[in-house]
């Protein structure tokens, strides 16, 4: 549970803070793009996304590793370990999700990936944990579309 739930809040941090620093980092290395803005932006939002998910791990793993001092008592383990169940379904629906939202808006109507959107019985699933999520991230579904 704990992992899990510092895994969901590391794509939620990772997601919101790399959205709104981004541009600064970027234009901080755009010589390295070498006049490729748009990958560089791209590949910024990546990178700083994927620091700051990492740091959120790690301070949840430490959490965790003092958790399992006191694991001793019935039935807490068996808890954490179903809690961190539906926490990673939860992230995995989230990331899943935010990826067919950018598949969903990227690619030209009439397309396969389009087609094979539309036709889709689980994709419509998926990007509702977009829509439970856009409240707590403005704006940074638009700024992933200008990436794009």
């Amino acid at each position: 549970l704990i992992r899990a739930v510092g895994s969901l809040a590391g794509v939620i941090a990772g997601a919101w803070l790399a959205s709104i620093f981004y541009i600064d980092a970027f234009e901080l290395a755009e010589n390295l793009f070498f006049g490729y803005d748009t990958l560089g932006r791209a590949v910024t939002f990546i990178i700083l996304f994927t620091i700051i998910n990492r740091l959120v791990c790690f301070g949840f793993s430490l959490l965790d590793k003092t958790y399992n001092i006191i694991s001793i008592i019935p039935f807490l383990k068996t808890i954490n370990r179903l809690g961190g169940a539906v926490f990673g379904f939860l992230e995995g629906g989230i990331v899943v999700g935010l990826a067919l939202y950018i598949a969903a808006n990227n690619f030209l109507v009439g397309s396969l990936i389009s087609k094979l959107l539309e036709s889709s019985k689980v994709a419509p699933f998926l990007l509702g944990f977009i829509d439970a999520i856009k409240p707590l991230l403005p704006g940074m579904l638009e700024k992933l579309k200008e990436l794009m």
